[in-house]
């Protein structure tokens, strides 16, 4: 219970001073030169919902628009990913706390992407207080899996989620949105290397 409410009072005082940052600086708060890369979509992109068995899960949900702000990542037209502050987002110390406590430094971000293609990340995951569905607030996602980006380039890409058991179609749509947002070959790079990883988990979870 004291984890969920300190978890609670940081992202509230993070949605607090971005607030503010936006009102000093405007909507620009990538490094000067830098614009936010944002196509639109000619269609909204299907989605899938929450398990039923995580419904009633007693975990924390971003439900204020200016708090899940923080979560969202920024394509920037020089090819890297920033987060909400305008740094280069990075995974390189992202944990993952299990349902004993016990802390995880795999590397990996969780991430979910909405209908809007719109990307949401955390370096944070806690079993039964922060997951996939924390960032949408138990809704619908259009992927969900976890990514590693060093220095605000994108490494690896996988389908790791266990409240969204979506088809691999799913994380095809995040990679087909990916390849739109990134410098052109990024996706086909990194496929080539097996650095994306789509249908293995839900294989695994549907046996």
């Amino acid at each position: 219970m004291q984890s969920r409410r300190s978890f609670r009072s940081l992202t509230r005082l993070a949605a607090v001073i971005l607030s503010i940052a936006v009102q000093l600086y405007g909507q620009h708060v990538l490094p000067p030169g830098v614009s936010e890369v944002r196509p639109p979509l000619k269609k909204p992109y299907a989605t899938t919902p929450l398990l039923p068995e995580y419904k009633n899960e007693p975990a924390i949900y971003i439900t204020n628009p200016k708090e899940r702000e923080i979560y969202r990542l920024r394509f920037g037209s020089d090819g890297l990913i920033y987060d909400a502050a305008g740094h280069r987002f990075d995974t390189t110390n992202a944990v993952r706390i299990d349902e004993h406590g016990v802390k995880a430094y795999l590397k990996f971000a969780m991430f979910v992407m909405d209908a809007k293609g719109d990307f949401y990340a955390s370096n944070f995951q806690e079993v039964r207080v922060f997951h996939h569905s924390s960032l949408v607030a138990g809704g619908e996602v259009a992927a969900a899996g976890e990514l590693q980006v060093i220095d605000g380039k994108l490494e690896f890409v996988n389908d790791r989620s266990g409240h969204y058991r979506g088809t691999p179609e799913f994380t095809e749509q995040a990679l087909e949105r990916l390849g739109r947002l990134l410098p052109p070959g990024t996706i086909e790079s990194l496929r080539e290397k097996n650095k994306i990883l789509v249908g293995e988990f839900y294989r695994k979870r549907s046996q």
